[in-house]
């Protein structure tokens, strides 16, 4: 039975009472009529457009719904569409306070308007408070006339429907906190010494819609309750416990919820009233589990049969993170769920246990509505709930049965939102439960032991409603959503074997450990490395391996803190943990595996430093001297490369340096684990991390390293900026000094200069076409360029081209002499 709230004001949104337990006795009555005179939304709420050459506002007044019309009808459109929209303005023109129009001009002539039903429901108890309080936005009507206009509207309307869900939560936290006699104060609106006592209120936020035109401005409100419900939905942060009203959304249209393959647009009066029915329903979007619970922790559910093992939703995130616990050959989480998770019907749901978190497996949910129809009576209304996906220990009996649980769970709450939002409408309601075969006899005995609980569990919303008992069938999981995952060689085996000591591992993880968590009662539990074995990669404790020869040049680990797997990367040549802000963990660990166990190299044996390594030594060791000279394969000192050319020891730190200048001593033949590494001022130091090919951008090869690495030393020099022109005359003379420097002494220096290629790198300097004068400009300032045959020290090569440099900007930019 639903009931006009006659005590809201006009300033505010009116309340509808559903009492679907029936009437209340007189005293909860009167307490019912108290709780919902605290509602107040206000019927009005400014908006301003994103967009300054249109015009957003908001119609509260009969004369502007009235010019909106006058307007429309100039427009140039079918009798059909016109007449469609002409109506339903004259409709909302009746009600203004329970409608919001928004409309955009340019110029003064109509854009476009969209048309919003706003409502607010509290589903009363037997004792008059609320079982859940509603917020609804029905989106109704929807006109652009030029593109991108409905863009705007929807970002300026969003402001609307969050001001909206705001006061209402406000609303409903006044409503829990009056429950105990403490309502909140509007200037304090904290939790700050909050009883665990006070009761928890639910808001939900429905959002409803006719399925087609206004989809996607439905989603977009949908994307703006899901934010808020996500950050913003329990105002409760300090404690982690949900507080006295706590946000529960977006519930979307059922008819959101039928199969894609399913005709939607037949005219009979079955299929109107079939669709009258499912937009009518309203159901979760993805999952009730990733919402927060009253008193509880609000991201992971607790099993009913074995405690720990709990559930969470799983979103890309989550899913990354957590399948660090995974076997390392299990499939790829984005290769079994694909990438696109922005289907509101399928949910990914991550159960672990909570005391080992290895113990774990992901599924893939997906919820479905279908209805037959007789004598225009639900016949029955069919929730199928069916596993698509499975990932993990998914077949383990008690990982298998809290599935089921959560299957269960997830089916009461939508038979909960169902029949709250159906109670017009009479019928029979059938769950079905699909799941494959090794979650079959799981599933069938959940279901039979916990069905009758669940059903007391969905309050009597309507007498007209028959739950039909559950049907558990076997059905078979769907194929692989995503492309199988390509793995990345992630380095090569060093020159040299080294041993490696759990000792230092253990502190380096532990270390790290330390950083990452707050909890300083949290000790390591034990440390994984992963290894590759006979049988494939494998997680083995380093109690049990340590010490081990090893030619990797990192390691990947797990530390395992309160159950929950930490990662680490650790170079073997220093001991030290390396960032893992640019790694999805998912793709590390299929990367580590494919590496170990790449077949291009014998992982037992050192293989040999590139020969580019050395030819850079001994083009850097020609050129300059009184210098340290260090040069190591980008792959032994970063991971992750693909998009870097080279790394100077310049950028990095002392930690940095000192792996670059291990990596050297270890071609050397010394023992560069544990040999003291003794590093000057970094500006008597080539230092460098290297490519194969030796690539710098478009170049490649020894000259375009260290006339690269001179230049950057110029402007360091010159505290000049990088600019294109700077930048190409730098590189010219850095290049010209290199070649001459690595060349036969008889090589003529001006052919040098007029090489293609080096005059072609002018042309960014926007000085191509190069005339005669500019070309002997730029040649007679590097005329003084003498290179030593032994070498010169890095600063005076550097000061060399820096002279150089300012001579030619003197020559090419010196004005005229007046006579």
């Amino acid at each position: 039975m639903m009931n006009l709230n006659p005590h809201a004001s006009a300033d505010y949104l009116p309340v509808s009472v559903l009492r679907p337990v029936g009437l209340a006795s007189g005293e909860s009555r009167v307490s019912e009529e108290q709780l919902v005179r605290k509602i107040r939304v206000p019927a009005r709420t400014d908006v301003e457009s994103p967009v300054p050459s249109l015009k957003v506002y908001p119609l509260y007044a009969p004369e502007q719904l009235a010019e909106l019309v006058e307007a429309y009808s100039a427009l140039d459109l079918s009798d059909e569409m016109r007449e469609r929209h002409i109506d339903l303005l004259n409709h909302v023109q009746r009600d203004l306070r329970s409608h919001e129009v928004v409309r955009a001009d340019a110029s003064g002539a109509l854009q476009g308007f969209v048309t919003i039903r706003r409502g607010i429901e509290y589903v009363s108890s037997q004792d008059g408070s609320p079982i859940v309080v509603r917020m609804i936005h029905d989106v109704l009507d929807t006109f652009e006339n030029a593109e991108g206009v409905l863009d705007v509207i929807t970002a300026a309307s969003t402001v609307m429907v969050l001001s909206d869900v705001y006061h209402l939560h406000r609303s409903a936290s006044d409503i829990a906190a009056d429950a105990i006699g403490s309502p909140w104060d509007d200037d304090d609106f904290s939790l700050e010494g909050k009883s665990e006592e006070v009761p928890s209120v639910r808001v939900e936020c429905h959002i409803k819609g006719r399925a087609g035109a206004q989809d996607e401005f439905v989603r977009a409100l949908g994307e703006t309750i899901e934010t808020y419900s996500g950050h913003l939905g329990d105002f409760d942060e300090v404690s982690g416990m949900a507080g006295p009203a706590y946000v529960v959304g977006p519930f979307f249209p059922g008819i959101w919820f039928t199969e894609d393959q399913v005709e939607q647009r037949q005219d009979t009066h079955e299929d109107l009233r079939r669709r009258e029915i499912l937009r009518t329903a309203s159901l979760i979007a993805y999952s009730d589990i990733r919402r927060v619970r009253p008193n509880g922790d609000r991201t992971i559910l607790p099993g009913l049969r074995v405690p720990t093992l709990v559930a969470e939703y799983a979103s890309p995130e989550v899913m990354d993170i957590a399948s660090l616990a995974l076997d390392p050959n299990e499939l790829h989480p984005a290769t079994v769920f694909g990438t696109d998770l922005s289907d509101i019907r399928m949910a990914q749901i991550n159960v672990a246990d909570l005391q080992d978190r290895s113990y774990c497996a992901f599924v893939g949910i997906r919820r479905t509505l279908s209805l037959i129809l007789e004598a225009g009576f639900m016949s029955p209304l069919l929730l199928d709930i069916r596993v698509c996906h499975t990932l993990g220990s998914a077949y383990l009996d008690d990982i298998a049965e809290r599935i089921a649980e959560i299957m269960m769970e997830q089916a009461v709450s939508d038979l909960t939102s169902l029949t709250t939002s159906l109670a017009g409408y009479e019928g029979q309601i059938q769950v079905r439960f699909r799941v494959p075969e090794h979650l079959l006899q799981a599933a069938e005995d959940v279901v039979s032991e916990d069905w009758p609980q669940a059903r007391q569990a969905v309050p009597e919303r309507s007498q007209g409603h028959e739950f039909l008992t559950p049907i558990v069938m076997e059905d078979k999981l769907w194929p692989h959503q995503g492309e199988p995952y390509v793995p990345t060689l992630l380095f090569r085996p060093m020159p040299s074997e080294i041993e490696v000591e759990s000792e230092p591992l253990y502190f380096a993880v532990e270390e790290l450990c330390n950083r990452m968590i707050d909890d300083v009662d949290a000790e390591v539990e034990r440390i994984e490395v992963l290894r590759f074995q006979e049988d494939g990669a494998d997680w083995i404790e380093i109690e049990e391996l340590a010490p081990f020869a090893c030619v990797e040049p990192f390691l990947l680990l797990r530390a395992w803190v309160k159950g929950v797997a930490l990662p680490a990367i650790v170079s073997t040549l220093t001991m030290k943990t390396e960032t893992l802000q640019n790694f999805r963990m998912a793709d590390l660990v299929r990367d580590f595996a494919h590496t170990l166990g790449s077949l291009e190299y014998d992982w037992t044996m050192p293989a040999p430093m590139p020969a580019s390594v050395t030819d850079l030594t001994d083009a850097a060791r020609k050129i300059f001297s009184r210098s340290e000279i260090f040069v190591a394969p980008l792959y032994l000192v970063a991971l992750a490369t693909d998009h870097s050319y080279m790394i100077f020891g310049d950028d990095l730190g002392l930690d940095g340096r000192e792996q670059i200048a291990r990596c050297c001593q270890l071609a050397e033949g010394g023992d560069a684990q544990f040999a003291e590494v003794f590093l000057g001022p970094p500006s008597t130091e080539f230092m460098v991390a290297v490519r194969d090919d030796l690539r710098v951008g478009r170049r490649e090869g020894v000259e375009a390293v260290l006339a690269t690495f001179l230049a950057r030393r110029v402007h360091q020099l010159l505290e000049s900026g990088e600019g294109d022109e700077s930048s190409a005359l730098v590189s010219f003379l850095a290049r010209l000094y290199v070649r001459k420097a690595l060349g036969p002494p008889e090589v003529d220096f001006v052919e040098i200069a007029k090489a293609e290629d080096l005059i072609e790198d002018l042309g960014s300097a926007d000085l191509s076409p190069i005339d005669p004068e500019t070309l002997r400009a730029i040649i007679g300032s590097a005329r003084a360029f003498t290179p030593p045959p032994n070498g010169a020290p890095i600063y005076a090569v550097t000061a060399a081209i820096a002279e150089a440099y300012e001579n030619l900007l003197d020559e090419l930019y010196k004005k005229p002499t007046s006579v």
